[in-house]
């Protein structure tokens, strides 16, 4: 089965959107965000950061969008999206940015860092416009990343690798293909202290399991 991956933060605080989207397509909770930030949701090949009208403009205030942008650019063979939910019209008026400036920045995530740029009405909008992007790509082999839990007939050799990290707890495709990256090999990861993992950008509770799966003695049930 095939999902919409939802960063567990996103899906903890961003209930409305999650609850309806979890309504119209399979969709799986994963760690995206780690100590260092990625994307609240994943479908592969796209990760998207989904931000109101307000979040959007209190990101450029306080210089957190690009250092975003920079994360998710950093994700290999991933496509960005940034889905902008709401009107600026109300966001501008308790903001001191002018019209003028947001839409400068706006042309530079575009030209200079290449991001697609999607635009909703509300939250629900934004669960319908997730679902639709899913469906369409579901039926679009070209354009999919096959998360490796669901395992095709033959696999390449990066692909069984990718097979093997992506069954530790919450580690998405997106999070695999940064271990391996990181480390260069599943033995690597494996032999990586809790530190080492975190630092990878998985969060600490997740790195505290991988460490406890790949130390701890096997006991059959």
């Amino acid at each position: 089965m095939k999902y919409v991956y939802v960063d567990s933060n996103e899906a903890a605080t961003a209930k409305k959107v999650y609850g309806e989207l979890s309504k119209l397509v399979p969709t799986k909770v994963v760690d995206m965000h780690g100590d260092k930030g990625c994307a609240d949701y994943f479908i592969p090949p796209f990760i998207f950061e989904r931000k109101s009208a307000g979040d959007f403009l209190r990101s450029i205030r306080d210089g957190s969008l690009f250092n975003q942008v920079r994360r998710m650019k950093d994700v290999p063979s991933a496509s960005v999206f940034v889905l902008v939910e709401g009107s600026f019209a109300k966001a501008l008026k308790f903001s001191k940015w002018s019209l003028q400036s947001v839409s400068g920045v706006l042309w530079s995530l575009v030209y200079d860092w290449k991001v697609q740029l999607l635009w909703t009405c509300s939250t629900h909008h934004s669960a319908v416009m997730l679902a639709t992007i899913f469906k369409d790509l579901v039926k679009a082999d070209e354009y999919r990343l096959i998360p490796m839990r669901v395992k095709p007939s033959k696999l390449s050799l990066s692909e069984r690798q990718r097979f093997i990290v992506e069954g530790y707890e919450k580690v998405g495709p997106v999070s695999a293909i940064k271990l391996l990256e990181k480390f260069g090999s599943v033995c690597d990861i494996m032999s990586a202290s809790t530190d080492e993992l975190a630092d990878a950008g998985l969060g600490r509770g997740v790195a505290e399991k991988m460490f406890e799966v790949n130390t701890s003695k096997f006991k059959p049930k």
